[in-house]
Parts: structure tokens; C-alpha cells; sequence
């Protein structure tokens, strides 16, 4: 057998090319015209969303919540916090008729406060807010062994009253 001659390839060449440009030209009108049409020019009767003459008004947030004048209670769960008349105070420890409470954080609050008591016992801070121990909840026993489930009731008296 003869050896086979070697063929550059063949380039391909689309025949008909130019038919293809309305259609080109008919994606590109599609595309554009939307955008004309919101586009605002001269006529446009719109106002600016911002007017480089005026300075924003500046909002700032105050994250501690407000704080009433009046005595707040309300009873929380061992090993939980709540947020009571502005403090945040989490119960260690609610068994034996005794309480084991902390305040971690609120007005006039610098460091964490332990208090401890039982029904009827009162601990005053520094920043003038008196927390009254009213009940002491013992636990249940429903929960694993070694948790407790008691609860204390407090209430929690700002300054001035």
C-alpha cells in the first residue's frame, strides 16, 4: 500500500455569516431599549435619592433597655439569666430554700455581683437597686442527675424608689 499524503486540514469557514447580524442586532435592541426607557434624561421629573446639600441626619442605638421607676418581678430558671429592671441576673444555684444569683451586667454595674439568700432576704448594691429574693423554687428531680431545676423568684427595685 502506497503511503498517504498528508493534508493540511481544511479551515472552516461558515458560509452565510452575515445572515446572522439582524439577529445580533435584534438581542442588542431587546437589551438596550429597557434601559433607555428608565433611564431618566433631561425630562426626567424625579427627584435625587440623595441631595449633596444637606448632612444625614446621624441615629445612634442605645442597647441597654429602659428602665422604669417601678419595681419589676419576675422568676428565673437555674442556669439561666433574665433581664429584669435593666439588670441582667443569672440563677446559679435555686435548692435548699437557698438562692445563689448573679448580676452580670446594667446601669451603674462594673463587674459581676454575687448575692446569695433565701425567701424574703434583700441584697442592696452599690448603684442604688434593691433586689428582694421572694420565693426559692426546689427542684423537681425531673432533669439528669447532678442539674438542678429550681427556680427563684426576685424583684428588682431602681434607684430613687
Amino acid at each position: 500500500m502506497p503511503p498517504r499524503e498528508h493534508k493540511a486540514p481544511r479551515r472552516f469557514r461558515p458560509r452565510g455569516g452575515h445572515r446572522r447580524r439582524p439577529l445580533y442586532a435584534a438581542v442588542l435592541l431587546a437589551l438596550l431599549l429597557p434601559a433607555a426607557a428608565c433611564g431618566g434624561g433631561a425630562d426626567s421629573q424625579e427627584p435625587p435619592a440623595l441631595d449633596p446639600n444637606t448632612t444625614p441626619e446621624l441615629r445612634t442605638y442605645d442597647p441597654s433597655p429602659p428602665v422604669g421607676d417601678e419595681p419589676e418581678t419576675t422568676t428565673i430558671a437555674q442556669g439561666t439569666q433574665g433581664t429584669i429592671a435593666g439588670l441582667t441576673i443569672g440563677v446559679v444555684r435555686a435548692r435548699d430554700g437557698e438562692a445563689v444569683f448573679s448580676v452580670n451586667d446594667g446601669p451603674g454595674i462594673e463587674e459581676e455581683i454575687t448575692g446569695r439568700g433565701s425567701a424574703g432576704d434583700t441584697v442592696d448594691l452599690d448603684g442604688g437597686y434593691t433586689i428582694a429574693i421572694d420565693e426559692v423554687g426546689e427542684p423537681t428531680g425531673d432533669g439528669p442527675p447532678g442539674t438542678g431545676n429550681g427556680s427563684v423568684t426576685l424583684t428588682v427595685t431602681p434607684p430613687g424608689n
